[in-house]
């Protein structure tokens, strides 16, 4: 705990084995690599930060075939996702809380950059509703359906690759998106 509402995740190789949720906002440090068990996912009611660097890139990953994702919901904070993989996502299927999206981003401003999503079982890889998003140089890879959801949202995506998805490369509802260099 940083701050009253401020988390920090520091460089290293942590195990997540059930369900983490945060209430404020995480900071995730250059280096950190995530390790999440099949039954466990990563819920944020506050902005993340995740700022890796080319030497330290941040990894959320499953330990096992797949893991149930990142919510992040509800910031007045922008997050950041930068130089970082993340890979085997599935939906987070919990009680109520059910999403389509292996990583969504809700009522949450996301600026994306130099980042790789990678092997998504869910039914949109990324997916951003009511929110304000950046996507550049960033890579979606091998995803059993949809690749990017934007749902009422107004974004900006310039040098995006989509490679080997099932699905949609780009799904938008209700959004107004400027789209530049996108290889699909």
């Amino acid at each position: 705990k940083k701050t009253k509402d401020t988390w920090v995740i520091p460089s290293g190789k942590w195990v997540i084995s059930s369900p983490m949720f945060v209430k404020g906002n995480l900071i995730i440090e250059p280096g950190v690599e995530l390790l999440f068990d099949e039954q466990a996912y990563l819920s944020i009611n506050g902005a993340i930060i995740a700022n890796g660097n080319d030497n330290q890139q941040i990894k959320l990953t499953s330990r096992n075939k797949s893991w149930m994702g990142l919510y992040v919901h509800e910031s007045p904070l922008d997050s950041i996702l930068k130089n970082v993989y993340i890979d085997k996502t599935s939906t987070i299927d919990d009680g109520l809380l059910k999403l389509s999206g292996g990583v969504t981003f809700y009522n949450a401003n996301v600026s994306i950059s130099n980042s790789h999503f990678a092997y998504s079982l869910a039914e949109d890889m990324l997916n951003i509703v009511k929110s304000n998003y950046v996507i550049k140089d960033t890579v979606m890879s091998d995803s059993k359906f949809d690749a990017l959801d934007s749902d009422f949202s107004k974004g900006s995506i310039n040098n995006l690759t989509v490679e080997n998805v099932g699905g949609d490369a780009i799904d938008t509802s209700g959004t107004n998106l400027k789209i530049s260099n996108l290889k699909v």
